[in-house]
């Protein structure tokens, strides 16, 4: 293969995707090679043959849901010690050991707030080794060995960003993605993605179209709010939809007509050019990673290979010398303190281990009892509310059985109008170890009682307070809210 050729490979629903593509200009990739074929069919000699020569130059994609992303609020620390911080994180947030997840991370400029604290944000992509090995195994075994390996909502992003270099919309942008293999958003801004989130398909298989657009539009607004709720309130600038020509027009068609964010579509087969054949959209997310994988990124998850500066000749020859150095020194070296401090460092070495595991025990422990206080708590909260209205006393404690362990209630108030109808006010707090997770579950929260079918909402949720660690005083961010419902009866429904 000739140079300036990006490759990638993509298994996923029991179908193997390649794809090979040449760079003919700064935003333009002709299409060299480009198939679809079963899991497990042997991939073409030349592609094998490209990727062995050129291995930086290829990506191989895995699912979006075997990896995930954060921006890590962290005090001010360099090398090791950053390091360190942020693969303690990534263990603390997902409850699991040190180490035993891949993280390809880099540290975000500092805003004036953050240098005046002494913090600093990072952010992290990360996914479980054993899963990354379990890719690894997959590629081996059709006789690859890539470069890089991303999920496809990184390369949505990182081709976005690569393409639109001097035309970023302004604040925050919402990429939507829509294929036959998966459906998904991307929200990020000008530094670095800030969440993603799996989109529904289309169940009716084409029957029931109208609804599926409408289910979409309500997701993608959902995920407009959550974003406004975490650090200085961002709120989305533009909505980009890209994938199936049959969707994106419509969709954003329908954007157009119920949201407020301006709506567009980005055309990602103008990028791509395959001689007189048309290139389907769901190649699209191979031939971008392709792409990428002729320019930098500061992402992989694939650990970074070591390479020899020395020949075969050299290497052995070393070898050698250094056998013969370490048998002469071995009486001096037995006798010495040198092999005591490798004793005692290795001994000390495992005892931090054994106390990280302990310590996450614990602190499993310790959230497992204050969940079971916070719903004895919550139910007598909310038996209070309804000693003196027995009739709503099911009511509330469906309501309280509906909220996430990190929802508390502050207040609820039960009020009467002129036609007589029961309002609900709703005031309570999220919180949990990130701003993410606070989010999720406010959100979670919301959509359950938009379900409820003894709830009717009449204003849309007001946001009273978010603190996301903004002082540096707290590692656990909160989200304050209000919500208003009312209370749907047969009475309500006949008038």
């Amino acid at each position: 293969m000739k140079k300036g050729t990006g490759f990638s490979i993509r298994v996923d629903q029991s179908e193997q995707t390649h794809a090979v593509v040449r760079k003919t200009g700064p935003q333009n990739w002709d299409i060299v090679d480009l198939g679809t074929a079963r899991e497990g069919t042997p991939l073409p000699r030349a592609f094998v043959q490209g990727v062995s020569q050129n291995p930086q130059a290829s990506t191989w994609l895995i699912p979006n849901d075997l990896a995930q992303v954060g921006v890590l609020p962290l005090p001010q620390l360099k090398g090791k010690e950053l390091t360190r911080a942020v693969l303690g994180w990534v263990a603390r947030e997902e409850k699991a050991a040190v180490g035993s997840f891949a993280v390809s991370w880099h540290t975000l400029p500092r805003s004036e707030m953050a240098k005046k604290y002494d913090r600093q944000q990072v952010f992290a992509l990360y996914a479980e080794h054993k899963e990354i090995d379990g890719q690894l195994a997959g590629a081996s075994a059709q006789a690859t060995h890539p470069g890089r390996m991303l999920p496809p909502f990184m390369i949505l992003d990182q081709f976005f960003r690569h393409t639109h270099p001097e035309g970023f919309p302004d604040g925050t942008w919402n990429l939507v993605y829509l294929g036959r293999h998966e459906n998904f958003l991307v929200v990020g801004r000008q530094d670095c993605p800030l969440l993603t989130r799996a989109l529904p398909f289309d169940l009716s298989e084409g029957h029931e179209s109208d609804q599926y657009l409408d289910q979409l539009v309500t997701e993608i607004d959902r995920s407009r709010f959550y974003v406004r709720q975490t650090e200085n309130s961002p709120e989305v600038a533009k909505i980009i939809v890209a994938g199936d020509p049959q969707l994106t027009g419509r969709l954003v068609a329908n954007l157009k007509d119920r949201s407020e964010t301006p709506a567009e579509i980005w055309d990602l087969g103008s990028y791509f050019s395959w001689g007189e054949r048309e290139v389907s959209s769901e190649s699209f997310i191979p031939l971008m990673a392709a792409a990428l994988s002729l320019e930098p990124t500061p992402y992989n998850l694939l650990p970074e290979p070591k390479r020899s500066l020395l020949g075969p000749r050299a290497r052995h020859r070393l070898l050698v010398a250094t056998g013969s150095a370490a048998v002469a020194l071995l009486p001096v070296i037995l006798v010495g303190s040198t092999l005591t401090a490798k004793v005692q460092e290795g001994y000390l070495r495992k005892a931090r281990e054994r106390l990280d595991v302990a310590r996450l025990d614990a602190q499993d422990a310790a959230e497992a009892y204050k969940k079971q206080r916070l719903q004895l708590t919550r139910q007598d909260y909310l038996t209070s509310f309804a000693a003196s209205r027995p009739d709503l006393e099911a009511v509330l404690l469906e309501i309280g059985a509906m909220a996430p362990p990190e929802v508390r209630f502050r207040d609820l108030q039960i009020t009467e109008d002129d036609l007589g109808k029961t309002r609900l006010l709703l005031m309570g707090e999220s919180g949990a170890p990130t701003s993410g997770k606070a989010q999720s579950a406010f959100i979670a929260f919301q959509k359950a009682l938009d379900q409820a079918p003894f709830l009717e909402t009449y204003m849309e949720p007001v946001r009273l307070e978010i603190d996301n660690d903004a002082h540096g005083t707290s590692d656990r961010p909160h989200t304050i809210f209000q919500l208003k419902y009312i209370l749907v009866t047969d009475q309500n429904r006949e008038s």
